[in-house]
């Protein structure tokens, strides 16, 4: 999974911390935190992700990884 976190005004959201969830009980599985160019990647197994920002306000996206693929998850991030 590779992303680029942006605020509103475009600009990079360093050291944001990006946590992912999964299964009906949500248990984290991967935490990360992007560079100082708004960039992470993380390294997943298949299945279906719930995928945490902060400090995002209120950003949670679902997104599949597929076996063998690139997952590429860009998000505009509002900063109040």
């Amino acid at each position: 999974m590779l992303s680029d976190l942006s605020r509103t005004s475009r600009l990079a959201v360093v050291a944001a911390s990006v946590s992912f969830s999964a299964g009906l009980d949500g248990h984290l599985v991967a935490k990360t935190t992007a560079d100082q160019t708004g960039r992470y990647s993380v390294t997943l197994a298949p299945g279906t992700y719930v995928v945490a920002f902060t400090p995002c306000v209120q950003e949670r996206l679902s997104t599949t990884v597929t076996a063998g693929a690139t997952t590429n998850l860009n998000l505009l991030c509002s900063m109040r």
